[in-house]
């Protein structure tokens, strides 16, 4: 039994993968071999921040769709990262200053000094920065034409340019924070620090000492609380006003979701089996296609075509030797595939004939050539029978005959004459080409 530790870790990692199978949609396919195929996940990419395919066979990274070549049988996970709905108030600062707190001021002039009266003023959020600061170019707003964005007065040591109260809903999410922030003063540009309920980031955005060069500020963190204050402050100070501008603030709830495609490679398991083999007695065999597949068809054919007759047309009965084929059909996912099985014969007799003969023998049957078999079965139809001498000439020729055992063939001789005394070859070819030709070696004294 788990305890203490243990527990917590499994309840955790329970809930865990409860949470990931909530949040993933799951699809089984069934593909036919060497398929090209793709996955297509679900086509809502709305504030996709990543994605990442994990599976038996990696994957093009630079698309959602997973495109697949004959496909490998396993799990493929494609894991999307997102971003939610952002949670501050008026991060454009379109509604002014409302919705935020801050205890820096706006500065009015550049040129202003500590006596200068207008030095300091309240905040404001402005559209035209060059009604503020007269010396310098116009500055616009980083994304929308003559849009708001907020302005602050740098004079001030280590206080918060903009604060912001929030609900989280989930404590145990990562949050993305960003912002945009440039410098609006260039002798002594302001380096930005973000601060959650009071603790700092280590993350320093450093500013250009450029007029109106927009930078990006990004932290992801995961909340303690359900409600924090998130603020922005400026390390940086100067007496004549280190001022500097803010705008598009985003802080949104990263989202992890999954989609599931699990690929099973179709592979019907057929077992092929026979009655037996050719032979004398034995002259038609049946051969039996199974399959537990019951939307797989069947049908036979041989290398000159189709021999299915039958309605089931799993079994077909042969006469012949050679090699036939199985097709397999699967129509509800248009898969083929073919399946062979050879059926040997022992229906016709092995031919045996004398390797030696003697041209004086007083005995006849060793001065002839004589081809012998079993008389049980029938004898089998020669197609060729040449007999070759050291020099390849051609000393005796017969083709097309049927022979009965012990016939006798050849009598040894060549133009009327007996071959001389000497090593020949003997080559047979059978009119069935299931039967492979013979070649021996014959000596005649």
């Amino acid at each position: 039994m788990l305890k203490g530790k243990d527990y917590i870790l499994f309840l955790i990692l329970t809930l865990f993968t409860k949470y990931i199978h909530s949040q993933s949609s799951y699809q089984k396919l069934i593909l036919c071999p060497n398929e090209s195929t793709t996955l297509q996940p679900p086509t809502n990419t709305d504030n996709l921040i990543s994605f990442k395919w994990t599976g038996p066979q990696m994957v093009d990274t630079l698309n959602l769709n997973l495109n697949l070549t004959t496909p490998q049988k396993g799990i493929y996970i494609l894991t999307r990262k997102y971003e939610g709905e952002n949670l501050i108030k008026n991060h454009k600062f379109d509604d002014g200053i409302r919705d935020f707190e801050t205890d820096y001021f706006l500065n009015t002039h550049i040129g202003c000094t500590p006596e200068y009266p207008f030095c300091e003023s309240t905040i404001n959020v402005i559209s035209d920065v060059s009604s503020i600061h007269k010396l310098l170019f116009d500055c616009e707003d980083p994304v929308e034409k003559n849009g708001k964005f907020l302005v602050y007065n740098g004079s001030k040591d280590m206080v918060d340019i903009w604060c912001q109260n929030i609900l989280f809903e989930n404590l145990q999410s990562e949050y993305r924070l960003s912002f945009l922030a440039t410098s609006l003063y260039d002798l002594a540009p302001p380096k930005l620090k973000v601060a959650i309920d009071g603790v700092q980031d280590s993350k320093t955005l450093a500013l250009s000492d450029s007029f109106c060069i927009w930078k990006k500020y990004e932290l992801v963190f995961s909340p303690m609380k359900t409600q924090e204050t998130i603020c922005i402050f400026d390390i940086v100070t100067d007496r004549d006003g280190n001022d500097g501008a803010i705008d598009e603030i985003y802080l949104t709830e990263v989202k992890y979701v999954s989609d599931t495609f699990e690929i099973d490679v179709w592979d019907a398991a057929i077992n092929l089996s026979k009655s037996g083999d050719l032979t004398c007695e034995n002259k038609n065999i049946e051969i039996v296609a199974k399959s537990d597949n019951e939307d797989v068809t069947f049908l036979w054919k041989t290398n000159s075509g189709i021999i299915s007759q039958s309605d089931d047309k799993s079994k077909v009965i042969v006469n012949s030797p050679g090699e036939y084929f199985l097709e397999i059909s699967d129509f509800t996912l248009s898969c083929k595939k073919s399946k062979s099985i050879v059926v040997n014969s022992s229906g016709t007799s092995k031919i045996i004939y004398p390797n030696i003969l003697d041209r004086g023998a007083k005995m006849e049957q060793n001065r002839w050539f004589t081809l012998f078999y079993n008389i049980s079965c029938p004898a089998p139809k020669i197609k060729l029978l040449n007999i070759f001498d050291r020099y390849g000439n051609i000393v005796f020729a017969k083709e097309d005959f049927i022979t009965e055992s012990g016939e006798k063939i050849w009598n040894l001789h060549f133009h009327n004459r007996y071959v001389e005394q000497g090593t020949y070859v003997v080559l047979i070819e059978f009119d069935d080409p299931s039967i492979d030709y013979l070649i021996s070696n014959l000596l005649i004294l």
